[in-house]
C-alpha cells in the first residue's frame, strides 16, 4: 500500500508496532477468531455429515464408483454454507482494520454493520469464488492422497498402522492438498485483490 512506509513484511510489523503498539498488530482479532471458528467448524462438520449421507443415499456400489463426485459435492456444499457464517465477521474485521482514523472498536463497528444489513453478505460472491473451488480441490486431494499412500506405499489398511504413521499420512495428505488448493484458488484470489484495489 505504502512501499516507503512498509518496505517489507517485517518492516510493516515494526512500523505498526511503533505507531500503534501491540494493540495495532491485533486490530480486528475478535472478528477474525469468530470468522475462522465459524467457518472451519461448520465446514468440517457439514463435510462429514454430507459425505456420510451421500454415501448412504448412493448405496455401496455407487458410492465406490462415484467417490470423487461425493467428495467434491460434500466439500463444495459444506464450504458454501460455512462461508455464509464467515462473511459477516470477515466484513467486520475489514471495517475495523481499514477504518480511518483508526477509531472503530468491535461494538460500534458491529452496530454499524447490522444497521446496514446489505453489507452483511456483500462480499459473499467473491468469497465463494475463491473458497469453494479451493475447498473442493483440498478435500478431494486429501482423501485420494491418503488412500493412495495406504494402498500403494504402505500397502495395508489404515488401522494396521501405528498412530505415528497415521499422523504422518494425514500430514502428508494435508500438505499435498494445501498445495493443490492454492493452485486452484489463487487465480480467483488475485481477481478479488485487484477488485479490492480498484
Amino acid at each position: 500500500v505504502h512501499p516507503k512506509m512498509y518496505p517489507s513484511f517485517a518492516g510493516g510489523l515494526q512500523m505498526v508496532y511503533r505507531t500503534e503498539g501491540f494493540r495495532g498488530l491485533y486490530r480486528g482479532f475478535i472478528p477474525t477468531v469468530l470468522s475462522y471458528s465459524c467457518q472451519s467448524g461448520t465446514k468440517y462438520m457439514m463435510y462429514e455429515y454430507l459425505k456420510d449421507h451421500l454415501n448412504q443415499w448412493a448405496g455401496e456400489e455407487h458410492s465406490q464408483a462415484y467417490k470423487s463426485l461425493i467428495y467434491i459435492t460434500a466439500a463444495g456444499t459444506a464450504e458454501a454454507i460455512a462461508d455464509v457464517l464467515m462473511c459477516p465477521w470477515e466484513t467486520l474485521k475489514v471495517q475495523i482494520q481499514t477504518a480511518q482514523p483508526r477509531s472503530p472498536r468491535l461494538t460500534p463497528a458491529m452496530v454499524s454493520l447490522f444497521q446496514n444489513p446489505q453489507t452483511l453478505l456483500g462480499s459473499l460472491p467473491p468469497l465463494w469464488s475463491r473458497q469453494i473451488l479451493g475447498t473442493m480441490a483440498n478435500f478431494l486431494t486429501f482423501e485420494h492422497t491418503a488412500k493412495m499412500i495406504y494402498h500403494h506405499v504402505l500397502q495395508g489398511d489404515k488401522n494396521e498402522h501405528s498412530v505415528a504413521t497415521q499422523l504422518g499420512v494425514t500430514f502428508t495428505s494435508g500438505f499435498a492438498s494445501g498445495i493443490v488448493a492454492t493452485v486452484v484458488s489463487h487465480p480467483a484470489d488475485s481477481i478479488i485483490s485487484l477488485k479490492a484495489k480498484h
